[in-house]
Formats: C-alpha cells, structure tokens, sequence
C-alpha cells in the first residue's frame, strides 16, 4: 500500500502538469491575441516505440517511470472531449472577464511557477488581470530578444509587445517571433514593458 501511494503522488503531479501546461497554452495565446485555444487532437492510441539511444541508457526508479507513463499517456476520445469542453470554456471566461467595452483586450498575468504549485497543493492561483495602458511602462525596445537580455535580468517576469501580441517571459519560446519570421506590415521591433509600482505592489512583486 505504501508503495502504491508513492506512485499515486508521482502520478498525480505528472498530471497536473499535463494540466497545466494546457492551461498556460491557453492563456498565451489570448495574451498573443490568437483567435482561439489551439484544440488538442486525439492522438493514435497506439504510440510508435521510440528509438532508445544506448548511450543515454540508465536505471530508472519506478517512480520515474510512471511519472513518464503519465506524461505520454495518449488520452482517449472522452478524456480529449472534456479536455476540449473545459479549455474553450476557459477560453470564453477570459475574453469576457479581460475584453473591455471599447473591445480593447487586457493581458492575464500570473506567477507561472506558482500556478504549478497551487495544482499539486489543490489551492487557488490568482490570474491578473493588467490594464496595458495604465499598468505597465515600457522599458526597453530592441530588434530581437538578446537586445532586452539585461532589462529582463534587471526586472523579470514583465511583458513583452511584438506587433498587437503580448507575451509574458515564461511564454517567449513559443510566441515571440524572430524578425526574420515576420512577413507582415507589423512592426519586427520587441518591446520590453514592467510594472508601475503601484501595480507591483499589488502583484506582491515588490517586498
């Protein structure tokens, strides 16, 4: 029984980070302003085998395993549908509650880290909701990523602007775009914003 607790433990926060990691997609790509979530497919039931590299090979723990196991569980259609129901409801949540009359939507803004640990210890995260004209100056501007490298060391955990896209720093390898990617009228410039300290305040990011 002992055993199977430990297990249960491993398997449980293997899969809240599957979770999560739906989860925070979701929210990037409302701050990216992406038209919808992107749906997850139902994958083969039946994963190819993958090709084991000798020279990686190790003795795995039985904890980490089936953490593995859980991570690359292929969801059946049901589990895919719920998935599905629950992520565009999300979705229509976040563009009533963070859209404003003007049809000006806000950015959601949270603490990555601490989202992941309030699903393992079932406590509530907040999400916050930033007023881009009001809560945030910009900071820095430059053509690509590493011109902001030290503005992000200073100040991390703000918000970049890339044409009409927000992007929070956990967020960047996925939607902040390369100049050369870009092939749009949109301006290629990257631009680094921080919170006002009154906004930090309240974000609990100053002490």
């Amino acid at each position: 029984m002992e055993d199977y607790d430990v297990l249960y433990k491993w398997g449980f926060e293997a899969a809240c980070d599957v979770v999560a990691e739906l989860v925070t997609e979701t929210i990037a790509r409302y701050n990216a302003r992406c038209d919808e979530p992107m749906p997850k497919q139902v994958p083969p039931q039946i994963p190819p085998l993958p090709t084991i590299d000798r020279e990686q090979c190790r003795i795995w723990t039985m904890e980490e395993l089936y953490d593995e196991h859980v991570r690359m569980l292929k969801p059946n259609e049901l589990i895919t549908g719920a998935l599905n129901w629950f992520l565009h409801r999300f979705w229509t949540e976040l563009v009533d509650v963070a859209g404003d009359e003007d049809n000006c939507s806000q950015v959601i803004w949270y603490d990555r880290a601490m989202f992941h640990r309030s699903l393992k210890d079932r406590s509530l995260c907040n999400l916050y909701i930033v007023d881009p004209c009001e809560d945030i100056v910009r900071i820095a501007e430059g053509n690509s990523y590493s011109d902001l490298v030290m503005p992000v060391v200073e100040k991390p955990m703000g918000i970049f602007l890339q044409g009409d896209a927000w992007v929070l720093t956990d967020d960047i390898s996925g939607y902040l775009l390369d100049p050369d990617d870009i092939h749009s009228d949109e301006p290629d410039t990257i631009e680094y914003f921080h919170f006002t300290e009154q906004a930090a305040r309240f974000l609990h990011l100053l002490k």
